[in-house]
């Protein structure tokens, strides 16, 4: 019954019915034998096949109590299954035992700990138990050698995995095909993909067949790398030997794909899973969704995930965490936290990289009061903040020249069990460099250390930074040689720092010598590198080298961004050139690259002054621009051979909103009309912020309207101005019929609470209306959490409504 049990119910029901046949009778009738030795073993190792720890332990203590003395598999079965888990200590425990009952520990035993170390990442003490092994006269096997080789290589020590590997013909033991695959893997994902070919070569010479999980590591380090073809000759190979592709070779290719911004392929490759009937896993889907949503698709990731619950396939944690951050990347923020309440809902437990993606996303919006909020709430319901919730809390108050209060958080964190790590120090030395504190930032350096925290890239980036803020480029060039010192490459960003900080002092000379350092270091430039430099070259009207650096680009395959284009195009049109600068959009575009609001405003502002308007500063220009000018910008446009679209529109439209320029806002809309072009969700908050500073509460109420009926999200800090607007004036009824609008459209309900009544009505003092919300709230069963709601009575002890509160 025991060993056939196929799954961890069948398991528990089989072990209840033993229980039950061996407990005593409660009318006093004779007790059955208790389980024998070996029946308990076979129930141990069957708990332990099912990681069900609770119960192997509980199993154990019944042993104990029926009088039955475990033996070495015994142990062996429950050392192994805490090292597993990672439990070394609990193992530990068991070894004492072991040891006390006069029992000695075998090759298992030896194995089952080093595998529990490398758990751990403790390579130092799994190497300890590998020497011991021997001391103790037990022999190493293969599996020894395996475990060991292959926390090396997690370890990113692949050479002395090698190392280890060559040794284990000379001691008598020859890897199979697990410890290939292993090596094979650990080279790959080390980016040594010839020393992995030779290793499957070696494998048919000692005639040992690798199996889907040594090709599909192969796979894995094509895809890496971007050598897609060489992937798909290994799915050739596997398809002509018995050893077909399964689910996971497929899913290295899309993952593959999807990290090389080759999206629409990893789509292709789901669908030739599906035809081939393969079963598509959660694991599969959820490489598509994150793909999508870190090439900025959000639409396509949901599409995906629709496809995935019509499939029968359940979206999980991670597949909520993916599309949240997807939101977050895209400036989605209420509709990321939305999904929180969807996520919780559909009874999907949100855990604390749900918190920190949304944590992120607030303070990325600026809105650290609501990230702090975030924190309490995540308390709340027993989800433990981590290093990274706090690091990421830090940072944004240091950003946002918080640093006393990012200092109290920093000096919380023993009392909430937190070490500080890297980058919370890092946070803190730069935010110190920022302002010029060299010698506190020395100072934080010092106390790192002291706490165990090896000072990085970043720590040294950030001491170099605050060294060219104070034009000691001496100094922060010797930095570079101290770095190599202590054995940390100077990054990209290293040497990005200083070229930046020369070029903005006039320094070109030092500037291109350190760039020419940094080639002949080996560091690789990237986009922002090029883009200084022809920034450098524009500020000089240097347009020819400028030119030079946009094709060096594209020779050492980097990608201009939409910095580097803005760059070039300012720079062109600061020299008169408009032909040169709307060609520059012409490329920009046609290689994808979205042109921003500040691309507009640069060709707007050399408009005017072609136009002889003369000089107007970016902040002024779209208080002052006549629509003729932004007119005259959509027909280059055309003239140039692209077509304006609803980044066009809506970057124009901001510009004009910004300034209350109404009448000019809507010619532009009438086109946007003529030309079947829809409004997007920004270009209806652009007018609603520009109705409600025009005190046109009416009109921007009648936006909301038609906003939420074209199934879009107002953002909520404009339902904060318009209800604030509307209750400010006395217009109570159109407040409350707006508020109603808005309920049940997808906010969170704890966000919803936080930025439209606590900081937009109760801290104008709508104490009434915002009672009277809550009651409204409460009918249509929008709640926001109990700790919000306690959070809002306790700062405003003046609200009432009596709502009962519930998870958002």
């Amino acid at each position: 019954m025991l060993r056939s049990a196929p799954s961890p119910g069948d398991l528990r029901l089989a072990l209840d019915a033993i229980a039950a046949a061996s407990d005593p009778k409660p009318d006093g009738g004779p007790i059955r034998p208790s389980l024998s030795l070996r029946c308990y073993n076979l129930a141990l190792n069957s708990l332990a096949k099912f990681g069900m720890i609770q119960e192997l332990r509980n199993t154990y203590h019944r042993m104990l109590q029926d009088g039955i003395l475990p033996n070495v598999y015994t142990y062996n079965v429950l050392i192994n299954a805490y090292c597993k888990e990672g439990n070394i200590s609990e193992a530990k425990n068991f070894l004492a035992s072991m040891l006390n009952a006069g029992l000695e520990p075998d090759t298992f035993t030896y194995n089952s700990l080093m595998l529990g170390y490398c758990k751990r990442r403790d390579l130092g003490a799994a190497c300890r138990v590998f020497v011991m092994m021997t001391q103790k006269g037990w022999p190493r096997d293969v599996f020894s050698y395996t475990i060991l080789i292959q926390g090396l290589c997690e370890g990113r020590r692949v050479d002395d995995a090698r190392k280890l590997f060559v040794e284990m013909p000379q001691c008598g033991c020859s890897p199979n095909v697990h410890t290939y695959t292993v090596m094979i893997d650990g080279f790959c994902k080390d980016g040594r993909i010839e020393d992995a070919e030779t290793l499957l070569g070696e494998m048919s010479g000692r005639n040992l067949v690798p199996n889907v999980v040594t090709y599909n590591a192969l796979v894995g380090g094509y895809c890496k790398h971007g050598r897609f073809d060489d992937a798909f000759r290994v799915l050739e190979v596997m398809e002509s030997s018995e050893c077909r592709p399964d689910c996971w070779t497929y899913t290295e290719l899309i993952d593959g794909f999807c990290k090389h911004n080759m999206v629409e392929k990893a789509e292709a490759t789901l669908n030739t899973m599906r035809e081939k009937q393969l079963a598509v896993g959660v694991v599969t889907y959820n490489v598509l969704i994150d793909g999508y949503c870190k090439n900025g698709n959000v639409d396509a990731a949901f599409r995906v995930m629709e496809l995935m619950e019509r499939s029968g396939c359940k979206p999980d944690a991670q597949t909520y965490n993916g599309l949240i951050n997807g939101l977050c990347l895209g400036r989605k923020l209420h509709k990321a936290m939305g999904l929180l309440s969807k996520m919780i809902g559909v009874g999907i437990s949100p855990n604390n990289v749900t918190y920190n993606l949304l944590i992120h996303g607030q303070c990325n919006e600026g809105n650290i009061n609501n990230a702090f909020r975030l924190l309490n709430l995540m308390k709340e319901i027993a989800v433990a903040p981590d290093q990274q919730t706090y690091s990421i809390l830090i940072d944004a108050l240091c950003k946002d020249g918080r640093v006393e209060e990012a200092y109290s958080l920093f000096n919380s964190l023993d009392g909430e069990g937190i070490k500080a790590g890297e980058s919370i120090y890092n946070s803190l030395i730069h935010a110190e460099c920022e302002a010029g504190n060299i010698d506190a930032a020395y100072s934080l350096i010092n106390r790192m250390k002291l706490e165990g925290c090896s000072p990085d890239s970043y720590t040294f980036n950030a001491l170099i930074l605050g060294l060219c803020k104070q034009t000691r480029f001496p100094e922060a060039i010797s930095l570079l040689d101290d770095m190599l010192e202590k054995g940390i490459e100077p990054t990209t960003c290293s040497f990005n720092i200083l070229i930046d900080e020369m070029l903005s002092k006039g320094q070109a000379a030092d500037a291109k010598s350190t760039f020419d350092r940094m080639v002949s270091s080996g560091c690789k430039p990237d986009a922002t590198t090029y883009t200084l430099l022809t920034r450098g070259y524009c500020s000089e009207g240097r347009m020819e080298e400028a030119e030079c650096v946009m094709v060096e680009m594209g020779k050492m395959g980097i990608f201009p961004d939409v910095v580097t284009y803005n760059t070039l195009i300012n720079g062109y049109g600061s020299r008169g050139l408009l032909e040169n600068a709307f060609s520059a959009l012409k490329s920009m575009i046609g290689v994808g690259c979205k042109p921003n609001f500040e691309t507009y405003s640069n060709l707007l502002k050399h408009l005017c002054k072609n136009n002889n308007a003369g000089n107007v500063d970016a902040p002024k220009l779209w208080k002052v621009i006549d629509i003729g000018t932004v007119q005259e910008l959509l027909e280059q446009i055309i003239k140039h051979g692209s077509k304006p679209n609803i980044d066009t529109y809506s970057a124009l439209l901001k510009g004009l909103c910004k300034w209350g320029r109404l009448e000019e806002a809507n010619i532009l809309l009438a086109q946007m009309k003529e030309n079947g072009i829809s409004w997007n969700e920004h270009i209806y908050n652009c007018l609603i912020d520009c109705y409600c500073n025009l005190k046109m509460y009416t009109e921007a109420s009648a936006l909301v309207r038609s906003m939420v009926e074209s199934s879009h999200l107002p953002r909520l800090e404009s339902c904060r101005f318009l209800l604030s607007g509307l209750c400010d004036g006395g217009n109570l009824e159109k407040a409350s019929s707006v508020f109603c609008d808005l309920l049940g459209r997808g906010y969170n309900y704890d966000e919803f609470t936080w930025t439209v009544l606590m900081d937009g009505l109760l801290k104008k003092g709508h104490t009434a209306m915002c009672t009277e919300m809550l009651s409204v709230m409460k009918e249509k069963q929008r709640f926001p959490s109990p700790h919000t709601y306690a959070s809002l009575v306790e700062a405003y002890p003046d609200v009432v409504g009596g709502m009962v509160g519930n998870e958002a």
